[in-house]
Parts: C-alpha cells; sequence; structure tokens
C-alpha cells in the first residue's frame, strides 16, 4: 500500500498513474469533478481503454471541453457518463494493478497544488481482501445511475453555462432552468429509500439504453466513412450506413442459426471495444461476404421510407403506401409473420411471409389508440409533435398504455421508424442494434 499524499510525501497521483497503466487491462475512473484530460491523455499514450464517470449539476461539475474531448475521440475505448445526483467518489482503478482511493478530483489542484490524501492499493491487495467484487459491484451500481454523454448533453451545459454568465446573481433561476431542460433523470443518492414509481424506473432504464447507444452510433457512423464499402454509395446518410454495418455483423459475424451468443463475444472484445470495432469495419469495407439484403435496404428501401415518413406526406399516406412502408421496416418484418393466420384475417396453417406482413400492414393501418388517434397520427407526433431533443420522450410516450399507444408498434418498430425518418440525427435502431453494439464490446444493455 502507498500512500499519495502529493508535494507533502513526493508521491504524485500522477507518478502512481504512470508506474502502473502500462501495465493494466483498462482504467476505470470514478471522480465527480474534472476541468483536466491529465489521466485520458495518460490513458490514451498508453493504448489503454478508459471509462470516466463524472458528476451532472448546475455548477458544471465536469468541464465542457473534457465532454468534447470524449465525443471527439469517436472511439468506443473512451466512455464518459454523467451521475445527476450525490457523487462524491474518487477512485481511480488500474484494473489488474491496483487502485487509488482518496480526496483528489481530476483537476490540476487536485493533482499538484491542493493537499490532498489517499492511498494504493495494489491488485494483490485487492484480491486478498475480496475488495475487487466490491469495486465491480459500486461500479456497477455508477454505471446503472449513470447516462453516457452525448452531444445534446453538452449543448444543454453550454447554453447552462452562457446563462451562468448572465445570471450569476440569480443563482436560484439557473437551477430552475437546469431541472427544467436536463433530460437526464435526477438518481437519488444510494442511501436512500427508493420511492421512484416503477413507471418512472421504466422510462429511466429506456432513457438510459436510448442516450447509451446514441452517441455511440453516431460515433461509429462517422468513422464509417473511412470504411465505405465499394457498393455504397458516397450519398448514403450515416445513419442508414450505420444500421446495415451492424445488421450485417449481427447476422453474418455473431448469431448463429438460433443462437444469439453476443454475451459471449461482450466478455471477449469488453476490455478494448475499439480493437473490435476496427476489425469489423476493415471486414465490411472489403464486402467480400452476401449483402443482397444490405443492399437493398440502403439503395431502395431507406429511401423510399423516408420519402413515405417526410413530415409533409406522412399523414395522407393511402393504405397501399403504408403497406410498402411496414414492409420495409424490420422491426415490423420480423414481428409481423410471428401473428397467428387467423389474427390477419388468413385461413388457418401456413403462408408466404410476404402475405403475412401484406395483411399486418393492412391491419395496422386501421388500428387507432383507446383514444382513438390513428396510427398514422401517433407516428406524426413521435417524429414530429415537438423538438428533436424530445423524441425519446415523444417515443416512450407512444409506447406505454395512454392517448398515443397503438396496438402492436412497440419500441423497436418506433425506434427503427425514428431512424429512417431521421437518419441524419438519430440512426435507425431497434433490439438487434443493441445486440450488434454489445457483441463490439460495449456495456449496452439489451431489454
Amino acid at each position: 500500500m502507498e500512500f499519495v499524499a502529493g508535494k507533502l510525501n513526493s508521491n504524485y497521483l500522477e507518478s502512481v498513474v504512470n508506474k502502473n497503466i502500462n501495465d493494466c487491462s483498462e482504467v476505470v475512473a470514478v471522480v465527480p469533478y474534472c476541468n483536466s484530460t491529465r489521466l485520458f491523455d495518460l490513458c490514451k499514450k498508453a493504448g489503454k481503454r478508459v471509462t470516466f464517470f463524472g458528476r451532472l449539476d448546475a455548477s458544471l461539475p465536469v468541464d465542457i471541453p473534457i465532454l468534447k474531448w470524449f465525443i471527439e475521440q469517436k472511439s468506443p475505448n473512451y466512455s464518459c457518463y454523467l451521475l445527476h445526483g450525490g457523487l462524491h467518489a474518487k477512485i481511480i482503478w488500474m484494473k489488474g494493478e491496483g487502485v487509488y482511493i482518496g480526496s483528489a478530483n481530476l483537476t490540476d489542484r487536485g493533482w499538484i497544488d491542493n493537499i490532498e490524501a489517499g492511498v494504493f492499493l495494489p491488485e494483490t491487495t485487492l484480491e486478498a481482501h475480496g475488495t475487487s467484487t466490491e469495486l465491480e459491484n459500486l461500479v456497477d451500481e455508477v454505471r446503472k445511475r449513470s447516462t453516457p454523454v452525448n452531444s445534446e448533453i453538452v449543448s444543454m451545459l453550454v447554453e447552462l453555462k452562457r446563462r451562468r454568465a448572465e445570471l450569476s446573481k440569480i443563482e436560484g433561476d439557473i437551477n430552475e432552468w437546469f431541472k427544467k431542460n436536463c433530460r437526464v433523470p435526477k438518481i437519488p443518492s444510494l442511501v436512500s429509500v427508493n420511492k421512484t414509481k416503477s413507471a418512472d424506473r421504466q422510462k429511466n432504464n429506456f432513457l438510459k439504453e436510448w442516450n447509451e447507444t446514441l452517441q455511440l452510433l453516431r460515433s461509429i457512423s462517422h468513422r464509417l466513412r473511412d470504411y465505405r464499402p465499394d457498393w455504397v454509395g458516397q450519398e448514403v446518410p450515416d445513419g442508414v450506413h450505420v444500421d446495415q454495418f451492424l445488421h450485417a455483423f449481427y447476422y453474418l459475424r455473431v448469431r448463429e442459426g438460433m443462437k444469439q451468443p453476443f454475451d459471449d463475444y461482450f466478455e471477449k472484445n469488453k476490455h478494448n471495444p475499439e480493437a473490435a470495432l476496427i476489425e469489423q469495419m476493415k471486414w465490411w469495407s472489403r464486402g467480400e461476404y452476401p449483402h443482397d439484403d444490405e443492399y437493398n435496404f440502403i439503395t431502395n428501401w431507406a429511401p423510399s421510407s423516408r420519402e413515405l415518413l417526410a413530415q409533409d406526406r406522412l399523414g395522407s399516406l393511402s393504405e397501399s403506401e403504408f403497406i410498402t412502408l411496414t414492409c420495409q421496416i424490420h422491426a415490423i418484418r420480423e414481428h409481423s409473420i410471428k401473428q397467428e393466420s387467423e389474427f390477419l384475417g388468413l385461413s388457418s396453417g401456413s403462408h408466404p411471409a410476404d402475405m403475412k406482413r401484406e395483411e399486418f400492414g393492412k391491419w395496422l393501418y386501421r388500428q387507432k389508440s383507446k383514444h382513438g388517434i390513428a396510427v398514422l397520427e401517433t407516428v406524426d407526433y413521435v417524429l414530429y409533435g415537438g423538438d428533436y431533443a424530445s423524441v425519446p420522450d415523444r417515443l416512450w410516450e407512444a409506447t406505454r398504455p395512454g392517448k398515443w399507444k397503438i396496438d402492436h408498434m412497440g419500441l423497436s418498430s418506433l425506434g427503427e421508424i425514428v431512424g429512417w425518418a431521421l437518419p441524419d440525427v438519430f440512426p435507425p435502431r431497434n433490439s438487434r442494434t443493441s445486440k450488434a453494439l454489445r457483441a463490439l464490446g460495449n456495456p449496452v444493455a439489451i431489454y
């Protein structure tokens, strides 16, 4: 064990990190305040994956340039999460080598100037006392309560910073604005009695999963520009491209018949998802695999779906146009063929998949919510019923019992529709998207 007290004993936190970073497997930092990329630059130099958990509140405990640094890396090896609530722990865990637990934040003053006190416990000590398991449990709990940073959060914080400069004398107004505009749910402290309603917890879990994948999808889609196979044109939107890359990766390289071993791939790739991503992007760019389905999606169905879902077109779709749309939505295609023939108005027995898809489209076109809202109205509300930042909230609302809920239109179907309508903002997503991202080593939850 080492006592780390900076100037007081000439044992600086940076020195401890430098001594251990090259031989560790990855770095996990749970530190509320951060205004320096010092630790992250060391991780990048050493080629180590780093996951950072910081605090989110109206005082801007993590500087905006730090959040932008993580987004700009566009790599799954650099992950940043924010916890909207009472995070006060200071832990830097260099897995396989040891952990620093102390008072220092990831600030220049914390690393150099302040009187700080902490200890570095080598991995052998952690294992001897079973502390590794306790640390894993702590990190897992913090992860559950955290939200991955994305450009929407950064934009909100940039506006918050501007308002802080203007309204520095009216702190109460700033806090109220933050509460109103921050879409990251506030999590009760670990020691509080959890009285959160079940419905709120479910929504929070959904929004967490949505944000978990959103920035990751955007980063991968940006990087895929350098890995386009010859058969994918430059005009194809990034969101469409990344969706079909993940589709091909999952069905051609992960899934084995009825087996879905994405968790096995996650265990293999979780320490270096960057390497896994590069390997699969190179495979994708070569084009040496059957890709007729992906080609059809990209060149025919994606442009057609986007046109049918356009704001000035959607509300007046005919039944035949709506059937064309539903037959191009992967989640709806898969859902429709699982329906009983009698439910679709067909005779008992088996029928061709395309026939079932067409009949399901006819049935869905006629559906209304319990409040009399037609299916096209619900889709229009999700896509265009407010600003883009609130699309996830409207998506959740449209899949819960109430005004907008249409039977057999779940999160996967509507989530994919959002992507085909707005691929430049929200890459298409369904449950297969999450499974593919998890197989690449990303800690994405599967609901």
